[in-house]
């Protein structure tokens, strides 16, 4: 029904571009990723300093699988506001899709200067050293991430399978059994 409400909006003032932005959401949320991204397009043609369109467009590309794409265009959202943690964060992720691990490690570096207790920036930059294979650094970010949230199982997974790999088996075998003991759903 949204979709259908939108398409008539898009008709009766095609230069809205927050019109557009409601129908490339409902659009990416029903699967329907190409046509989502021709709205964003659009929105972004329309704003084309409107974060809010370009946070959508970038999602819409990296549902496409298109994160060289959604890189320009969140680097182009990060440009004009500077100050979110989850843009940044995103830009991030999409330089780690991109194979660029180096340049994800800036961007989740950024992303915890404004959010500190970003437990999956942690999480995720703990993946981007470990591709790196940066071990020691990779354990210490995966152990940030379970410190700023305890509850977060897979970081104190993987903390373990990196101490593992590191041949420190003791602190390995440790930290699976706290996560065995504290989740077990999760095991």
């Amino acid at each position: 029904m949204l979709i259908a409400v939108c398409r008539v909006g898009t008709r009766i003032v095609p230069q809205y571009s927050a019109l557009r932005v409601v129908l490339g959401r409902a659009l990416l949320n029903s699967q329907q990723i190409p046509e989502a991204c021709r709205q964003f397009r659009l929105a972004v043609c329309l704003g084309p300093n409107s974060v809010v369109a370009l946070d959508g467009f970038s999602d819409a590309l990296m549902a496409a699988e298109q994160p060289r794409d959604a890189v320009s265009i969140l680097e182009r959202a990060v440009a004009i506001d500077p100050t979110k943690s989850l843009r940044a964060f995103r830009l991030a992720n999409a330089w780690f899709e991109c194979g660029e691990a180096d340049r994800a490690l800036e961007g989740y570096t950024f992303a915890l200067q404004l959010d500190p207790l970003n437990g999956r920036a942690y999480f995720n930059m703990g993946h981007a050293y470990k591709a790196l294979g940066m071990m020691e650094e990779s354990a210490e970010a995966f152990g940030n991430a379970v410190y700023v949230a305890p509850q977060f199982y897979k970081a104190r997974f993987m903390r373990a399978h990196v101490l593992s790999l590191m041949g420190r088996v003791q602190e390995a075998v440790q930290e699976y059994q706290r996560t065995i003991r504290d989740s077990p759903e999760y095991v």
